[in-house]
């Protein structure tokens, strides 16, 4: 009982940081909180393969792989790159800004946290 105890408790504060971290994007979209997205998406992943729960996976990967567009273009960003290079990744940084924060919004994310 103990055991199953201990697994609830990481998935809670798992999902602390998952919802915490959902807050902070849809707030500022920046480098650190969609870095911080990107890590609870994949340790809840992680912890739901471990536990043999495999059903809500492909909507935490759905989530992940919404943010990582725009975590590739901030560490790209991030590097010192010619003028141009980098003006053509901000704009290109925009779209997947908008791309990202306008799912967060939605139902499906909503499901996926009652899930959780």
């Amino acid at each position: 009982m103990s055991a199953l105890r201990g697994r609830t408790i990481a998935a809670t504060a798992w999902r602390g940081q998952l919802e915490a971290a959902l807050a902070d994007v849809r707030e500022d979209p920046g480098a650190e909180p969609v870095h911080r997205l990107r890590v609870a998406s994949e340790r809840l992943k992680v912890w739901l393969t471990l536990s043999g729960d495999f059903a809500l996976r492909r909507e935490l990967s759905w989530l992940r792989s919404r943010a990582g567009r725009l975590r590739d273009l901030d560490v790209r960003l991030a590097m010192e790159v010619p003028g141009p290079l980098a003006a053509r990744w901000r704009a290109q940084r925009s779209a997947a800004r908008r791309a990202l924060v306008a799912p967060l919004r939605s139902a499906r994310v909503a499901k996926l946290l009652a899930a959780l």
